[in-house]
């Protein structure tokens, strides 16, 4: 029988990661590192070269791949962390994102339905969809904090579409300090 995990996910800046943080600090759960973040460090100076204070710009150069210029390779590569991932898990732990975060950024980016058929190794119980918090949200790749937060409400309303497509229930996580959002993430267990 495959494992439960339960994920926390969201838009970028949202609060997630310092939440998971915080529940691992306080109450002993455990939880996993996003993969995304995970490929881009083992990366490295692969991925460098953008400047995030300016408008994104595509670079086209041999050695370099990030997640906005080479989406294809990097979409494969984040898939295969998070099968790792998976792999390691123990029942009820804590996921920083899950695959179908992967498949709506690859979507999102690149306008292409994946076609990608889930294929997790746990049972993904429930996902907690980390509400945006305007005040965390700052200008980054030429786009105001007004634009960030637009953007980073369009994303949320996209992983829960994609997290309805599979049936996986969702619990949206208001904004609030640190201590009200772990509350809210326990009371759901």
């Amino acid at each position: 029988m495959k494992k439960s995990a339960y994920i926390l996910s969201g838009a970028f800046d949202c609060g997630k990661t310092t939440t998971l943080q915080y529940l691992k600090d306080n109450y002993n759960y455990t939880f996993h590192h996003e993969a995304h973040n995970s490929v881009l460090k083992e990366l490295g100076s692969c991925t460098f070269g953008h400047n995030p204070a300016k408008p994104f710009q595509v670079i086209n150069k041999k050695n370099h791949l990030c997640p906005m210029c080479q989406p294809f390779d990097f979409f494969y590569l984040a898939i295969r962390k998070q099968w790792n991932i998976e792999k390691k898990l123990n029942d009820l732990d804590f996921i920083d994102r899950s695959q179908i975060d992967i498949m709506e950024y690859f979507e999102r980016s690149t306008g292409i339905n994946s076609d990608y058929k889930l294929k997790s190794l746990v049972v993904y119980k429930k996902v907690f969809i980390f509400e945006v918090m305007p005040e965390l949200q700052q200008p980054k790749w030429g786009r105001t904090k007004f634009e960030r937060v637009a953007q980073a409400k369009e994303i949320n309303k996209s992983l829960i579409k994609m997290y309805q497509k599979y049936d996986i229930p969702h619990i949206l996580v208001k904004a609030g300090s640190i201590k009200e959002r772990a509350e809210i993430v326990k009371r759901n267990l």
